[in-house]
């Protein structure tokens, strides 16, 4: 089944529930006897529209397509030595290094949430914009322009047969950002990743759901005060291992580290490697973290420099709009002290020649 159509009638929970479009429904949904707004309340899955879905079509097309849409072995050779070569700059928070493109068969979902956002951006503006919290309101309106945009085109180059379900759905996906904030607060990842720490406690196969709920709420419990039923503190830093060749005027009552992570996004920041020393500032600025230190007061101090930047590219919108930038290694300023609330995000950086280098702010969910 193909959907032609990008300006159709959107359903409503009433033509859901009375089957209005009597070819869309294969009997009653379990869901209507929920008192709820069926349209509304289950949103679509980017993890499985768009990095399983239409991301991981697009790289079938382009390595095992048609002739007409292939892309010759010897240019994806290129893109592999490439894609390879960006091993060294990722940071900490990806579990997965990319891999080379004959391998997409066994490629996991965030692989392709990788290389959809990061590596080899296309389809990229739109969902960067609906997955960046600071973003995906103010600018939904463009998001949706480019993703219709996006499908016409994808028809045009593969054919009106592949304008499938998938590709059509992407269409609504502004509108459920509007519903529901960004991509992640509704995508699969984070309960995808939960699946294999259930699993593991699961030790009795003739009652697994009742073992997994048991396991859980006594993961919870932990996290309560018996006595009074509130949460008891839990660490907002875990620091790594303590610097002692740092010399500083005035650091005394400080203890200096040489990475820190922030517990509340999972955010791991480390001195001592360019791919995970780069952050973006609430000021929009990217800055590279030179120390961490610790008073005995528990205040943690970040000591950076910030750097010249500019826009890396300008179509179909600015490349500054969501947060990538071409910066000049050269132009450190001096240093100068922040805290942890004025870190906006946490950068991928990837460098380039004569001292200049791309960033792109992390702005998917680091916990999922």
């Amino acid at each position: 089944m193909t959907f032609l159509s990008v300006n159709s009638s959107l359903r409503t929970d009433y033509g859901f529930r009375n089957q209005v479009d009597d070819e869309y429904h294969k009997g009653n949904s379990p869901l209507e006897r929920l008192p709820i707004n069926i349209i509304e309340a289950v949103p679509l899955d980017y993890m499985h529209l768009v990095c399983l879905g239409v991301m991981k079509r697009l790289l079938k097309f382009w390595v095992r397509g048609n002739q007409s849409v292939r892309i010759p072995i010897g240019i994806c050779k290129d893109i592999d030595t490439e894609m390879l070569s960006l091993r060294k700059y990722f940071p900490k928070e990806f579990a997965r290094l990319p891999r080379p493109l004959n391998d997409i068969e066994h490629w996991k979902a965030t692989e392709f949430r990788n290389f959809l956002l990061y590596t080899g951006p296309l389809l990229h503006c739109a969902i960067k914009i609906l997955i960046t919290p600071d973003l995906c309101l103010s600018n939904n309106e463009i998001a949706h322009n480019l993703i219709v945009e996006f499908v016409e085109e994808f028809k045009i180059h593969y054919g009106a047969k592949f304008g499938t379900y998938n590709v059509h759905s992407l269409i609504h996906l502004s509108f459920y950002v509007k519903l529901h904030g960004c991509l992640d607060n509704f995508s699969a990842f984070k309960y995808e990743n939960y699946l294999g720490l259930i699993k593991k406690h699961i030790k009795n196969s003739q009652f697994p759901l009742q073992e997994a709920v048991n396991r859980i709420i006594e993961k919870m419990n932990i996290f309560y005060n018996n006595n009074n039923d509130e949460i008891t503190s839990i660490e907002i830093y875990k620091f790594g291992k303590e610097c002692d060749n740092v010399t500083l005027v005035n650091n005394h009552g400080f203890i200096f580290y040489e990475n820190v992570t922030l517990n509340i996004n999972n955010c791991f920041i480390c001195t001592q490697n360019t791919k995970n020393n780069y952050i973006m500032l609430m000021n929009n600025e990217i800055a590279s973290v030179k120390h961490i230190f610790k008073h005995k007061t528990g205040e943690i101090v970040f000591e950076v420099c910030t750097l010249k930047s500019s826009t890396f590219f300008n179509i179909p919108v600015k490349s500054d709009l969501i947060f990538t930038f071409i910066i000049d290694g050269r132009s450190e300023s001096e240093l100068k002290c922040i805290n942890v609330t004025d870190i906006k995000y946490k950068c991928f950086f990837v460098e380039m020649s004569n001292g200049m280098a791309i960033v792109l702010a992390l702005s998917h969910n680091l916990s999922s």
